[in-house]
């Protein structure tokens, strides 16, 4: 049997229903609750004038013999329609301090990362515009308990940062929950090949208007493998200080491609120009790891790591990361990003070898010389930095364009050159 796609529609009554008893769920790499009281109120006043509003898309996924129906597209509306029916609404500002008091540790959506052209690439829309908070409906939701509507409104009403909402005059009553309808889409992928077509069901999704960041449509891919989410999402990113962090699957993936071929020269070949095209180079290199193939364009999971898993290598990296104090750097530039860590994550992981301590210093100081000559953003006629201004030829291209492949390549290619020769 081959991929299904069921259509139809159920009362807004019945998706409470569904919600209650967790026979729909949000999968764990859903964004949280951004909606606001606005966008909420516009969603009701457009379902009780029977105008349209998009369907929700719920997919099907068996893992280790347990079956799930997932929210894959819909959260926001669902949500919405769940917190009018128990009149309350999460407060922002109340959050915020609840959170503050809580002093939770910083979470991996809120981590901003360095891109490959030195722009930034957040997880979560501006804070400041968008009524976005670490919240969804599924926190209200108790493990083992199927809860009626008064039963979470009683539990609800102790949320210190949900408010009363005022419902004006929204009606929302039995009647208009029963007999107001929101369309669905149920996908059913065909046995042995729910991966691959959720992958390519994200991906469709975000192209036709879910507005996803690259991290939320990639994080979306890491939970088809549960197993290999901390693979692409290592603990040590958390670690990290400074406002910007590096992303770990662009490194991953170009060293998984220069081991396989040995060399630079045609380093995400196909793949430059466009932050969207490099992106399809990430999300390639994620499918083979999720999906256990064997590549000829990168280096597999097995080759990396054999039968062992990911978990050792991981820890050696992070702990070369903590003890050299490299977590400490506040990177300003992709550049500086690039030189410290291909090589290192290069020696560590493909290589399997030890790093230590007592070159670290002679290592940073040949890693900053080099990113200094990458970093001038003047050069002399014979391509040599400069700040003297009788000198000045032109303006150095790697310092404007960072992301074009022949300066990625050769920082790719310097940083390992340099790792071997101080490190050994």
């Amino acid at each position: 049997m081959g991929n299904k796609v069921y259509y139809g529609e159920y009362s807004l009554d019945h998706w409470i229903k569904l919600i209650l008893k967790k026979n729909i769920v949000l999968p764990d790499y859903q964004r949280n609750f951004k909606w606001t009281l606005k966008t909420r109120e516009n969603l009701i006043k457009s379902l009780k004038e029977k105008k349209f509003v998009p369907p929700v898309t719920i997919g099907f996924f068996s893992e280790n013999g347990k079956n799930e129906n997932l929210i894959i597209d819909g959260q926001q509306r669902l949500t919405s329609i769940l917190l009018s029916v128990l009149g309350y609404f999460p407060d922002r500002d109340a959050y915020k301090k609840y959170i503050d008091k809580k002093k939770e540790p910083e979470r991996e959506d809120k981590i901003k990362f360095l891109d490959g052209n030195d722009d930034i690439e957040e997880i979560k829309e501006n804070l400041d515009e968008q009524d976005v908070i670490d919240w969804s409906f599924s926190d209200l939701l108790e493990q083992d308990k199927d809860l009626t509507v008064e039963q979470l409104r009683k539990k609800i009403e102790n949320i210190k940062y949900f408010k009363p909402l005022d419902n004006g005059d929204e009606k929302i009553d039995k009647n208009f929950l029963q007999n107001t309808y929101l369309g669905f889409s149920y996908l059913v992928p065909k046995k042995g090949g729910q991966q691959d077509y959720y992958s390519s069901v994200f991906r469709n999704i975000n192209k036709q208007g879910m507005k996803l960041s690259f991290q939320e449509s990639r994080k979306a891919l890491y939970y088809l493998n549960k197993d290999k989410k901390t693979f692409f999402m290592p603990n040590f990113i958390k670690l990290m200080k400074g406002e910007y962090r590096m992303d770990f699957v662009r490194y991953i993936s170009i060293l998984s491609q220069y081991e396989k071929h040995r060399e630079t020269t045609e380093l995400c070949k196909g793949y430059g120009g466009s932050k969207d095209k490099i992106e399809e180079f990430y999300e390639k290199y994620i499918d083979v790891i999720i999906n256990n193939k064997e590549s000829n364009d990168f280096y597999s999971y097995n080759e990396l790591f054999g039968n062992d898993g990911h978990e050792d290598g991981l820890s050696k990296l992070e702990k070369i990361i903590k003890d050299s104090k490299l977590y400490l750097k506040e990177f300003e530039s992709i550049i500086d990003c690039d030189m410290y860590y291909f090589g290192l994550i290069y020696m560590i992981l493909f290589k399997k070898k030890g790093i230590s301590l007592d070159n670290w210093s002679n290592l940073e100081e040949c890693l900053n010389k080099q990113i200094n000559i990458y970093r001038a953003r003047y050069v002399d006629e014979n391509g040599k930095p400069t700040s003297d201004y009788v000198k000045i030829k032109y303006e150095s291209l790697h310092y404007r364009n960072p992301s074009a492949l022949k300066y990625l390549r050769e920082r790719v290619s310097k940083s390992i050159e340099i790792y071997k020769k101080v490190i050994g």
